[in-house]
């Protein structure tokens, strides 16, 4: 009974299926950990095959031809496991959505994108005190809409949280940026970098790869890295370098997972504050296709 149903239900198969995601993901941001929960009962399909194949394969070397069938019997199994899989998979993501939201006064008061690549340790060293000429809630709104920022306040701290978006080509100016303002090294990638000048102010920033690009998250207490900030990167790549094989409808349909993410983090803030002129430029900059142009150009207030 213990083989058969080991077997037949993939016992077995899921615990070395959760055991090898487990270790796969924990390196994995949020946003790609999703993704990868809308693929999983797929991924699961050979982890299921395997036990049936090696029980299969055993009888046959024990002389048993009946074996044969037993190693290609699970095929037959897989459409009813992957249907069971997606039903799970539903749930799971409902969960998580409703988790986000039942939270979300957590999420902007914590200031942090559901996809934080940032730790939080150290921050209230780095900017628990004031600094001079340094953020304060009342010059928040001083900044434009993009790269979006939050003051901290709320968690004591004299600082502004950002989330942009630039493309590789772009990461030298970047660096180039922070070099002016600040002493620092190389920057590393996918690790938490801190940084600081004589005049109090500080840096703290992560950098990783998503979607086609890079995406930068930073807390800093620095007005003037700030404004450069906003001088040198105005606007997020287009959504479809982010997401090339997009359809331009998925811009006004229900958004979730890495999508939702991207588009209420990086581009919303741009898209939704820009003028109709600055829409228009940008969209010819950038090549926009005819369709991608009837429906963003139509979004009027950035709105799905």
């Amino acid at each position: 009974m213990l083989v058969t149903y080991g077997l037949w239900f993939g016992t077995l198969a899921y615990f070395i299926f959760a055991a090898w995601t487990t270790w796969f993901i924990k390196e994995r941001t949020e946003s790609a950990v999703v993704r990868l929960v809308w693929w999983a009962p797929l991924i699961f399909i050979p982890f299921y095959g395997i036990p049936w194949i090696t029980y299969g394969l055993f009888h046959v070397a024990m002389g048993d031809m009946s074996g044969f069938a037993m190693a290609i019997l699970w095929v037959a199994f897989s459409p009813c496991i992957i249907v069971v899989g997606y039903v799970f998979v539903v749930l799971t993501i409902l969960v998580y959505q409703v988790f986000f939201k039942s939270v979300g006064t957590g999420r902007e008061a914590f200031c942090m994108s559901p996809s934080s690549g940032m730790k939080m340790v150290g921050n209230t060293e780095l900017f628990g005190k004031r600094a001079e000429f340094g953020i304060d809630a009342g010059n928040e709104e001083d900044f434009a809409f993009y790269p979006r920022k939050t003051f901290l306040g709320q968690q004591d701290l004299f600082a502004c949280h950002v989330i942009m978006m630039i493309a590789e080509s772009e990461f030298e100016e970047f660096c180039s940026l922070v070099d002016r303002l600040f002493d620092h090294s190389k920057i590393s990638l996918e690790q938490d970098s801190v940084y600081s000048n004589g005049d109090g102010s500080s840096l703290k920033l992560n950098v990783r790869r998503e979607f086609n690009g890079l995406i930068i998250e930073l807390i800093t207490n620095s007005n003037t890295f700030l404004e450069e900030l906003d001088a040198t990167f105005k606007a997020p790549p287009a959504p479809w370098f982010a997401f090339p094989d997009m359809a331009p409808i998925e811009s006004i349909t229900s958004k979730q997972g890495s999508l939702e993410y991207w588009w209420d983090w990086i581009w919303s803030p741009f898209w939704q504050h820009a003028s109709d002129e600055v829409r228009m430029a940008y969209l010819r900059k950038h090549k926009a296709s005819d369709e991608w142009i009837e429906y963003l150009a139509g979004q009027a207030n950035g709105s799905d």
